[in-house]
């Protein structure tokens, strides 16, 4: 009995898929002024923009319509960007009108102290 039990659970673990997180590597624009944001607090909603123009909401991939979808139910209005240096002004504008429509009024851009290169 415990034979087939160990062989279900193999079984089980060898077909089984692990869901793996997309975290997307993002280049980050240089400031000279800068404060710390904690990206990782609960009351953040942490929004992504890869150089391709792909839309990342706490790591996980939305089109803009989805993602306008996904902001709309939120009651946190605190808004944590993480921009990709080489991404377009055309898809910020994108995503500065949705956070406007929306009413966030809190909203950090991640940047690297220009001081640290």
């Amino acid at each position: 009995m415990i034979n087939i039990i160990f062989l279900l659970l193999i079984f089980f673990m060898l077909t089984g898929t692990i869901q793996s997180q997309k975290v997307p590597k993002v280049n980050n624009p240089s400031s000279i002024f800068a404060s710390e944001v904690d990206p990782y607090k609960k009351n953040i909603i942490k929004i992504t923009i890869t150089k391709y123009g792909r839309f990342f909401i706490n790591n996980e991939e939305k089109s803009l319509p989805l993602l306008m979808n996904e902001l709309s139910k939120k009651k946190e209005k605190k808004i944590f960007l993480n921009i990709d240096k080489e991404s377009t002004i055309k898809d910020l504008n994108k995503l500065i009108n949705i956070l406007k429509k929306e009413n966030f009024k809190n909203i950090f851009i991640r940047t690297i102290d220009s001081n640290d290169k």
